[in-house]
């Protein structure tokens, strides 16, 4: 959900934690006070219903749970609305068979139940709710535990570059975050529910009267003679004779009320009893759908005549394809793609995106790797209207035909959502003029070891957030993108860069890290004393700065080779060996190669070929390498024919 929203969703939850707490406060509290063990600090008390009054706890009429629990029903009907959002979720979740067994406890317990009405369907409530609010939610946090990086307060960057782990967390944290108000309606009223089980488990474990414990060890008849006996109130003697008129006509009221009581409740119960087969003949439905190959993540949302998929992998050579638009929309047929949130592509010598891609309207992520993209056009274009929910696309190890984006990302429809551009290793060579028009202004794009010379007006005036060219062969960075007022991350690496701008007059304010490794910079200008001063870290290992700031350090130089100037930074270049200190606190010469903010050896250990299939020893094969260059469709074009294992 939005972050707008978040303090709504925290003052509900926030709501809910006091009133669970109150319960707890009111019984440790009760419990010293009285030197017992109690459920509060007061004492019973009886009530009266209509005209006559009824000396009983455990039913709203008196009838010793013959009749249902008011708040069980109550809950039994709330839970309705959290079945019916599960039959509208894309999610295979085993928390559906919880929702069965509840819409058969209550018929089940007033049926099976009735000589051990004590507990009756109370327990059962408790447990499902427990489970349904605490059991469920905890088992998914539990098999995180070991991955969360409590330094980072989160889960490692790669983790989330893992096409199978992350959709797999995206579909399970479903059940521990809310995702919509209808979420957190459901997750009330759970809660909800195991205050009102809660409370009707204390009525009857709360200690009793000597004539009102005879009464539960016995057996309950719930005939006229008992309801009778109940008439009378607790304090009325049994030996006192009465007219026949007055006992007979509040006896026929009771037994009129009783019928038409009974004849609500078996429709009630009814209704639950069907509602429970409707569930589990839908979940049976769904669990007999093929299983579908390309489908890595199959999910089995109810009355769905095709397989359905949170994540789907067109793999090209498992499938023997070479990624025609006829044989990519054959595929794609095969499953519903209406279900896919994410959507992964490898392997593709030849690849054409059919029209159908339109059709992946709740889809977030879209990854292409190691494939030549021979068509992607305008009428397969990825734009808000088909793709509302679209956060991220990547191109990795990508051929693009002339070097320039695909025409399906430059829609004027572009989607809202669509924050991060992600293109590593590509042979992208330039970048339209008008992109800053068709792309969201702060968004994070990534043009790393591609085959741009420099730094386009367009890219700049796009005022990314955080932007990464390392690799991309560029000879000279404007001034201007060390002034976008809201970037944040900056990653520069490139043996062709000489210098830094000169003149940088409104530095960025926001500008928190500078990546810059394996340039020719020798010198810093004086506006760079305004990140020293920031403690912005700078790091620029493999540099002729870097190279003589050691040899100064260790006393084979006295100074840096550059002749000093006004216009140089005061600090950076400033070779004293008390301002030494203050240099190594913003700058960082460690040697490191220019790696790419995308983590592509991670990518290529889990998605390469070499990893993923086992071919005959007499086949010659292509390095990951050789698929990415330019004329990567003639190398991948005879993987097609190669037969596998």
């Amino acid at each position: 959900m939005p972050a707008k929203d978040h303090q709504v969703i925290s003052l509900v939850n926030a709501a809910l934690s006091m009133l669970h707490g109150g319960c707890v406060l009111l019984m440790v509290g009760g419990s010293l006070w009285r030197r017992d063990l109690v459920f509060s600090p007061w004492r019973n008390s009886t009530f009266k219903l209509s005209k006559y009054k009824y000396h009983s706890r455990d039913t709203a009429a008196g009838l010793k749970n013959c009749a249902p629990n008011d708040s069980s029903l109550s809950h039994e009907l709330l839970a309705t609305p959290h079945a019916a959002q599960s039959f509208l979720s894309d999610a295979d979740r085993d928390e559906l068979l919880v929702f069965c067994v509840g819409a058969f406890a209550t018929v089940q317990a007033k049926r099976g139940l009735q000589e051990i009405y004590v507990f009756n369907n109370e327990v059962c409530d408790c447990i499902l709710n427990l489970v349904s609010c605490i059991g469920i939610p905890l088992i998914v946090i539990l098999s995180y535990v070991g991955e969360y990086d409590s330094e980072l307060t989160g889960f490692p960057s790669e983790n989330w570059y893992n096409d199978e782990w992350s959709a797999r967390v995206l579909n399970e944290f479903h059940m521990v975050v809310v995702v919509s108000w209808q979420d957190l309606a459901s997750r009330t009223i759970f809660s909800a529910g195991v205050l009102f089980t809660a409370g009707d488990l204390k009525n009857l474990l709360r200690k009793s009267s000597g004539a009102s414990r005879r009464r539960l060890d016995g057996r309950v008849a719930c005939d006229t003679k008992e309801s009778t006996a109940f008439n009378r109130t607790q304090d009325e003697p049994e030996n006192i004779s009465k007219p026949v008129s007055s006992v007979y006509e509040p006896q026929k009221d009771i037994n009129r009320f009783r019928h038409t009581e009974r004849s609500i409740l078996h429709v009630i119960y009814g209704v639950f009893a069907v509602w429970g087969m409707v569930m589990i003949a839908l979940r049976v439905q769904a669990s007999m759908q093929p299983k579908q190959s390309q489908c890595v993540l199959q999910v089995r949302p109810w009355a769905e005549s095709s397989p359905a998929c949170y994540l789907a992998i067109l793999d090209c050579y498992h499938l023997a394809i070479s990624g025609k638009k006829d044989e990519v929309e054959a595929k794609w047929n095969e499953f519903d793609r209406s279900t896919v949130v994410t959507l992964v592509i490898r392997h593709c010598p030849a690849l054409e995106i059919p029209d159908s891609v339109g059709d992946f309207h709740i889809t977030t992520g879209i990854k292409v790797y190691n494939s030549t993209i021979n068509e992607w056009g305008t009428s397969a274009a990825l734009t808000n209207t088909n793709h509302p929910e679209l956060v991220w696309i990547y191109l990795v190890r990508v051929n693009l035909i002339d070097g320039i984006l695909p025409e399906s990302t430059l829609s004027t429809d572009f989607p809202a959502k669509l924050y991060d551009l992600e293109f590593t290793y590509t042979n992208i060579r330039e970048l339209p003029d008008d992109l800053d028009s068709r792309w969201l202004i702060g968004t994070t794009v990534y043009f790393e070891y591609s085959e741009l010379t420099n730094v386009p007006s367009s890219l700049v005036q796009l005022e990314p957030y955080s932007v990464s060219l390392t690799g991309s062969p560029i000879t000279e960075l404007p001034a201007e993108m060390f002034e976008v007022a809201d970037m944040v991350y900056m990653s520069m690496g490139s043996p062709e860069i000489q210098n830094l701008p000169h003149n940088v007059l409104n530095l960025s304010p926001q500008l928190a890290f500078i990546y810059m490794v394996d340039t020719n910079i020798s010198f810093f200008w004086s506006w760079a004393d305004r990140l020293v001063e920031r403690s912005v870290p700078i790091i620029i290992s493999g540099s002729p700065y870097c190279f003589e700031l050691e040899k100064i350090k260790s006393g084979d130089a006295m100074s840096f080779s550059v002749a000093p100037s006004p216009e140089h930074s005061a600090i950076l270049m400033n070779p004293s060996e008390a301002n030494l200190n203050l240099i190594y606190q913003s700058i960082n010469c460690d040697e490191q190669p220019a790696t790419t903010v995308y983590p592509i050896d991670y990518e290529d250990s889990i998605s390469a070929l070499s990893v993923q299939y086992k071919y005959r020893s007499n086949i010659v094969r292509p390095s990951v390498e050789e698929l990415s260059r330019p004329g990567v469709g003639a190398v991948c074009a005879r993987l097609s024919t190669l037969s596998f294992k």
